[in-house]
């Protein structure tokens, strides 16, 4: 079974699936896009020219979420969370990552005149109440969400951090 993954490392969508193949050692080789160039090469991938996408052989997934799923269902169950409190972090941190993606597109690929700022207001709210649930988490001595061994939990929550860190660092600084 040959796996490429196509998309961007700055993507967190991509670095989830990146982290979570080479956790489990699982071989892969990706191909560096990025949403702002190659449209058309995005559109050969994904009908609406979205990534990241994960080509099976010959046949594609989309979408983070289902390439997760897969993942889970195809080579080990053991980053999936049970626990109810595991699968809640994991819900919040890809949320984060989500509100994260949306602020930075807001602030750099809109024109400042055209930036609402009750959007940019709310969404940095969202995005800051996030990473305040995962403060009394990042405080504990438990090295990972669900206290045993990493899962998607861990993943997802980690990309949140990096991605945030990396392209919205005004944001971060004042988060506490």
């Amino acid at each position: 079974m040959l796996l490429h993954i196509f998309g961007s490392n700055f993507s967190p969508f991509t670095r989830r699936l990146t982290l979570a193949l080479d956790l489990l050692e699982v071989p892969y080789q990706q191909t560096i896009l990025g949403t702002a160039q190659n449209k058309e090469r995005l559109r050969e991938l994904h009908p609406q020219a979205r990534l990241p996408v994960l080509k099976v052989d010959d046949e594609a997934l989309y979408d983070s979420s289902v390439i997760v799923e897969w993942i889970n269902r195809t080579f080990t169950p053991s980053l999936f969370a049970t626990k109810v409190s595991a699968l809640q972090k994991q819900g919040v941190a890809i949320s984060v990552i989500e509100k994260a993606v949306s602020l930075f597109y807001e602030l750099t690929r809109r024109d400042e005149p055209f930036r609402c700022p009750q959007i940019i207001e709310y969404t940095t709210r969202q995005l800051l109440d996030g990473f305040e649930f995962f403060e009394e988490f990042f405080k504990s001595e438990v090295n990972w969400v669900n206290g045993q061994s990493p899962q998607h939990a861990d993943i997802a929550t980690f990309i949140a951090f990096q991605f945030a860190n990396a392209a919205l660092p005004e944001v971060m600084q004042t988060f506490s």
